[in-house]
């Protein structure tokens, strides 16, 4: 049998000619009802068959194409994911890196006084508000049900704290994604900022934790789509459709 990505050709019986002759008789008109019955019996004419392999060639074409989007999409999520974590990392740095260390800051007058760097601390929580919105956004509309589940958790965690957010100027949109208002949290306690994005517990090591969540399932599922489906060298296998068939079973 030969193979086609998956599919296999169907091989009439070959017989050879003694057999053929033996069965139905060697006159050509004996053959030829010979012909006839396995069209009519198998409807495989070379038309039938270049159809066949048009639509298998279709439907292939058609499940390579989800599947490329599908792994667009995870790859994307992952390094949202990735993202995310990095930006946690930044605002918890310790020692001369510790962004919620005072520093002495130089005044516009020339004077100096000892205090929080709140323009470094603003870019390094809008680099996570931004990072939040593009993971939230992005694993939520996924159909990986471990990702969207883990995105979800995520954006429990930020409706629980919504009130905290909003007194350093960070609110949450109906879709869920944040805004930072850079007024208002400049304005804000600093200690307030660090308790919520620095340390074990806060809301920055939750979303964290969640973030490594997305990342571990989108992660799973595209070494899942790369040996169940295309198999070790990179090309759908003998059982490329069943194994699709049971990547896309495990989605909906």
């Amino acid at each position: 049998m030969s193979r086609i990505s998956g599919f296999y050709n169907f091989n009439f019986p070959s017989f050879g000619n003694s057999g053929i002759s033996s069965i139905y008789g060697s006159s050509r008109a004996s053959r030829s009802s010979y012909a006839q019955l396995l069209k009519a019996r198998y409807g495989q004419s070379n038309t039938a068959s270049r159809i066949s392999n048009s639509r298998i060639s279709g439907s292939q074409n058609t499940a390579r194409n989800k599947l490329q989007s599908m792994s667009s999409s995870l790859t994307t999520i992952k390094g949202d994911a990735e993202d995310l974590t990095r930006a946690v990392d930044k605002l918890n740095l310790s020692g001369k890196n510790d962004l919620f260390e005072k520093k002495t800051i130089r005044q516009a007058d020339g004077s100096t006084v000892t205090d929080y760097d709140k323009d470094a601390i603003y870019s390094a929580v809008n680099r996570f508000v931004d990072s939040y919105n593009d993971t939230l956004k992005n694993a939520s509309a996924s159909t990986d049900r471990n990702v969207s589940g883990a995105a979800a958790t995520m954006s429990r965690t930020t409706q629980v704290l919504s009130r905290s957010l909003a007194k350093v100027g960070i609110t949450t949109g109906k879709d869920g994604r944040l805004s930072l208002d850079e007024k208002t949290f400049k304005g804000a306690d600093m200690d307030t900022v660090k308790s919520l994005f620095q340390g074990t517990g806060s809301f920055a090591d939750n979303v964290s934790y969640a973030a490594g969540r997305i990342g571990r399932a989108a992660t799973s599922s595209l070494a899942s789509m790369t040996t169940s489906i295309y198999g070790s060298n990179g090309y759908f296998g003998y059982g490329g459709y069943a194994a699709l068939g049971n990547f896309f079973n495990g989605y909906f």
